[in-house]
């Protein structure tokens, strides 16, 4: 759908919008996510962020010791890292679907080293930027162009005080990047293209595996590396190298999924000439995955106990145990049966709020726009991946691509599905009667977001940049 046909089709539908809005129709759902999916495109820096089934807090640090990184995994919702900037700490999300870098300065306790920050006296979507100096892992970064985001609605009900953009150089996905482009005094570069100038000696990629925790739990992240692969897994280097298909974004095509031994494909509705396959975005700041409706409907419609919601995902007993595959370039990468159907944010659905036993799909309806579909937790917690950045950091590289190892044995998941089942769902009763709020839903309107991988209905509204559109 082309951009403008986009704006104006947002624009109506959030004029439309009444007050004490319950829920989408699946026709409102769709065109949501468009608007949704097209602030995305336009460098809005509020990442899709799930909301915590339940409220926690965090007093120690739950990453591993001796990680530069200090890469953690929220609830299985936000992968982060530590950084440092002008001298302050955060965490930031860590999110390859985006390319900008902001910072919510007003959560320092002392922001008085922001007083020494550079102004440059230019505006992006959300927040003055500012250049500043920022370390990342073991490398430090002199002159790093940040947005400072204070108060953005990303923060709210997590421990996300910033967030690290891993993708383009492009000013269609970095505000940054479009903002500075008619001053060339400034460097407007993403973090890592910086960061891969100023270590030439480090190879210009980095590698992701996603861990998985426990329901309401916070712990190490996985694999995080830049410029080498993890000893774990070297076997990623002799994978194939996927093309990355778009100038600013980390998407290249998938075959199709296979669904309990039910092989599902679908023709691109972005891609030239429609070929058999779909254009997909693998995107570590989206929680869970978007597919196509009729490929989403294939995955979970017949599934025993399975119910539609009226918008965008299925509802169905936490004990169903699915299995699908992702095909990518021939091969099969199955997805781990409990990331296939999970634990909804209280609020988000009111048959579950009302039955702790009933589950969400983990794909929801995604409407085609720049991508056909989007692979985010749910897909690389089983998958081992690298992005090689290529020519987008280095000129005379070749262009940009991607690798991934599957990591998950379905045979063995499929085996352990029963008792990780039985301990979440131990985890989410017990959390429930220590607050009662949790799994119920108020009676005026649901309190998360429609798409638990997508910013909330609300704050899309209250956002400064989706205003502009209606104005």
């Amino acid at each position: 759908m082309p951009v403008g046909t986009v704006r104006s089709a947002c624009a109506d539908f959030l004029r439309g919008i009444p007050p004490g809005y319950m829920g989408p129709s699946c026709a409102a759902g769709a065109l949501l996510a468009a608007c949704v999916w097209h602030a995305a495109a336009v460098n809005i820096p509020f990442r899709r962020v799930a909301t915590s089934p339940a409220p926690r807090s965090r007093v120690a640090a739950v990453y591993d010791v001796g990680d530069p990184f200090g890469f953690q995994n929220l609830n299985n919702n936000v992968y982060a890292a530590e950084i440092i900037v002008q001298g302050a700490n955060f965490t930031a999300q860590l999110d390859t679907g985006s390319s900008d870098f902001w910072v919510d300065s007003s959560l320092v306790q002392n922001n008085a080293s922001f007083a020494n920050a550079t102004n440059t006296g230019f505006n992006a979507t959300s927040g003055l930027i500012l250049v500043v100096d920022v370390t990342f892992g073991n490398f430090t970064i002199f002159g790093q162009a940040m947005i400072d985001a204070i108060g953005t609605n990303a923060t709210e009900g997590t421990n996300i005080t910033a967030l690290v953009g891993l993708g383009a150089p492009a000013s269609s996905s970095s505000s940054i990047v479009a903002s500075l482009s008619d001053d060339p005094q400034i460097n407007d570069s993403p973090l890592m293209n910086n960061l891969f100038d100023i270590y030439p000696d480090v190879d210009n990629y980095m590698t992701f595996l996603l861990s998985r925790a426990s329901l309401y739990d916070d712990t190490a992240g996985g694999v995080l590396t830049v410029g080498e692969v993890s000893d774990e897994w070297p076997g990623i280097q002799d994978t194939e190298q996927l093309p990355v298909l778009l100038s600013d974004a980390w998407a290249t095509v998938i075959d199709g999924f296979v669904v309990n031994g039910r092989t599902l494909t679908d023709t691109s509705k972005t891609l030239p000439n429609g070929p058999p396959q779909m254009l997909t975005l693998f995107d570590t700041g989206t929680a869970r995955a978007l597919a196509p409706a009729e490929v989403v409907d294939a995955m979970y419609r017949d599934l025993p106990g399975a119910e539609f919601d009226g918008c965008c995902q299925y509802t169905l007993p936490c004990a169903t145990l699915t299995n699908i595959s992702v095909i990518i370039g021939g091969q099969l990468f199955p997805i781990h049966p409990i990331d296939a159907v999970v634990v909804p944010a209280a609020g988000e659905e009111q048959r579950a709020d009302a039955d702790t036993s009933v589950c969400v799909s983990a794909f929801s309806y995604l409407s085609p726009n720049n991508v056909d579909a989007i692979l985010g937790d749910t897909f690389l917690r089983n998958a081992y991946a690298l992005y090689y950045f290529g020519n987008w950091t280095r000129q005379d590289d070749g262009p940009p691509y991607m690798q991934l190892l599957s990591t998950t044995n379905a045979t063995a998941a499929a085996a352990e599905f029963g008792a990780l089942n039985d301990a979440r769902q131990t985890a989410r009763k017990a959390a429930q009667q220590s607050s009662p709020s949790i799994g119920t839903t108020s009676g005026a309107q649901r309190s998360v977001p429609l798409w638990p991988t997508f910013v909330s209905l609300l704050s899309v509204l209250m956002s400064r940049e989706l205003a502009a559109l209606i104005s």
